[in-house]
């Protein structure tokens, strides 16, 4: 079995990560992390909140 050498490999993740729209993904991640840290202030309150 031959094996590619690390060259190769390094062609072929900038072959795989290349086309991947940047400001998109960007985007998405930004997203995301807001909606986490937003839902975790809100969890916090209501935890702290009087019932």
């Amino acid at each position: 079995m031959v094996y590619p050498t690390s060259i190769e490999l390094r062609h072929q993740l900038k072959a795989c990560v290349d086309p991947l729209a940047w400001p998109q993904v960007t985007l998405i991640f930004m997203v995301i992390l807001a909606t986490v840290v937003v839902s975790e202030w809100i969890s916090a309150r209501l935890r702290h909140a009087p019932i």
